[in-house]
């Protein structure tokens, strides 16, 4: 039952912004096309929208200098692969908070 907006960069993103309905959250992978990440995208939208939009970042590194990263940036982590049913409950927790 979900309306998604689709990019793979942070342009892409922008551009979508356009023609997108109301957003909820933002789902972003850590690592982008470009070099750019999930946090810098997210930031983007953010600013762009005016809104602290719930986000996530999804991410398969194991590094913990990318999970200090996200907790310093206060961006919830969910580690590939995932599942629907851990997407879905980590949206629910998202948008509850």
């Amino acid at each position: 039952g979900a309306r998604v907006v689709l990019a793979t960069d942070g342009d892409e993103a922008m551009d979508a912004l356009d023609d997108a309905p109301p957003l909820d959250a933002i789902i972003a992978d850590y690592r982008l096309r470009g070099g750019e990440t999930g946090p810098e995208v997210v930031e983007r939208i953010r600013a762009r929208l005016g809104s602290a939009l719930p986000a996530l970042i999804i991410t398969g590194s194991t590094s913990g200098e990318v999970a200090d990263h996200l907790r310093r940036v206060g961006l919830m982590k969910l580690q590939k692969p995932i599942s629907p049913a851990r997407l879905r409950a980590a949206l629910s927790q998202l948008l509850r908070d």
